[in-house]
């Protein structure tokens, strides 16, 4: 009978991971048959719960499973109930969830397990705006990969780890860790030739390039990542090409060719119901627009980026349109009220420890107070902004805010 279960149990398994709940729940009905109470056949149970939209039910199932004597299974449903709560949005200690997860598969030697607990735990952090709790959790799974006897079999986990980490060092501003993080897990994506991979970690370390005025590296890196993915027609990873390549154009002043590419990621993301890729569409085209002068048009977009963002953003997407849109109040001359919202999104900021958004928002308010004539409240929010761009490597930036500071 243990056979037969392991048998069901992978063949559910996978069918979930495709997508097909027609064949999880025939293969469902087959393990009620012959071990109701099985942990496998609990953990299955709740899973389908949760692709019917049925919460409450997998929390039940995921629950009875937390009561095995089995420290694998304990972890499995730790880990189940975190992602159930998280995805629902539920006020419940996921984290602490999380981490007992951690100590259950840790307790039996289950180090491909807790290294994918580690990239959760990682994943709601960043969501959470924590930064630096989520680089100590990719740490630690880095350090468990190197000490495992079974390093080799994980090295698809710990490649997606690196990747993870490489971009969390530049979220807070470490952009010579990022680089060395992200060439690392390319080195690795390339040994395993997994090109989508190979793509993300090429579109990221774009990125970097981009914040430290690097454009032509930078297009360079981003088409080669477009190149990879029409190759295997990876539409998701095209939406983040084409996205990073619209950030690329906004920065040079191209506004059209941005909006182009703002339009080609649109596409794909509707196509796929992507609410947050929506939302990313509308912030973008709220800058387009704001730059161009359609100041109502780019009010539009930010308010409905917000609205989605209020569904589907995380801490990063939150602070990324207040700052938009401050800068459009400012536009205006609202300058109360961009003066409101930058001070607010400051603070932030500086929790979450996200370098080059700290640096803009300092930008930003120094041009209000430029604007209300507080001309040593300005050249102090331009000098702080300095010294960040400058540990940033930012040479547009530096130069940009040096005239500031000159012409003041």
């Amino acid at each position: 009978m243990n056979d037969d279960i392991e048998t069901l149990y992978e063949d559910a398994m996978f069918a979930l991971g495709d997508d097909d709940l027609d064949d999880a729940t025939d293969t469902l009905h087959q393990m009620l048959e012959i071990a109701p109470d099985a942990p496998h056949t609990l953990e299955v149970q709740g899973d389908v719960a949760r692709w019917r939209d049925q919460p409450e039910e997998a929390e039940r199932h995921y629950r009875r499973l937390l009561t095995s004597a089995d420290d694998f299974w304990k972890g499995i449903a730790h880990t189940s109930l975190a992602s159930l709560w998280a995805s629902e949005g539920q006020d419940e200690p996921i984290r602490e969830q999380f981490v007992l997860a951690l100590n259950a598969f840790q307790a039996c030697d289950a180090d491909d397990r807790a290294l994918s607990v580690y990239a959760a735990l990682a994943s709601f952090d960043v969501e959470q705006g924590e930064f630096e709790r989520a680089a100590e959790s990719l740490r630690s799974a880095v350090a468990l990969f190197e000490a495992s006897d079974d390093a080799e079999e994980m090295e698809p986990e710990i490649g997606t780890i690196q990747l993870m980490l490489g971009t969390c060092y530049r979220q807070q501003g470490k952009l010579d860790l990022a680089r060395q993080t992200l060439n690392q897990a390319l080195k690795l994506f390339q040994k395993l030739e997994e090109p989508d991979e190979c793509a993300n970690a090429l579109d990221a370390l774009g990125v970097i390039e981009q914040i430290q005025g690097h454009y032509s590296a930078a297009e360079e890196l981003h088409l080669k990542a477009v190149s990879m993915n029409e190759a295997i027609d990876f539409q998701e990873g095209l939406s983040t090409n084409y996205g990073n390549l619209t950030i690329l154009n906004i920065h040079r002043g191209e506004w059209d060719q941005a909006a182009n590419w703002a339009g080609r990621a649109y596409l794909i993301d509707k196509d796929h119901e992507d609410e947050n890729g929506v939302a990313h569409y509308h912030l973008l085209m709220g800058e387009i627009e704001s730059e161009r002068g359609n100041l109502t048009k780019a009010e539009d977009h930010l308010q409905q980026a917000s609205g989605l963002y209020q569904d589907c953003g995380d801490a990063e997407d939150m602070i990324s349109v207040q700052g938009k849109t401050a800068v459009l109040y400012r536009q205006q001359g609202k300058l109360e009220e961009a003066s409101e919202i930058n001070e607010r999104i400051l603070v932030d900021a500086e929790r979450m420890g996200h370098g080059d958004g700290i640096a803009a928002i300092l930008e930003d308010l120094a041009q209000v107070r430029k604007a209300q004539d507080r001309t040593e409240e300005a050249r102090d929010f331009w000098q702080r902004s300095l010294a960040m761009y400058e540990e940033l490597g930012a040479e547009r930036m530096v130069s940009e805010v040096r005239r500031e500071l000159a012409e003041l």
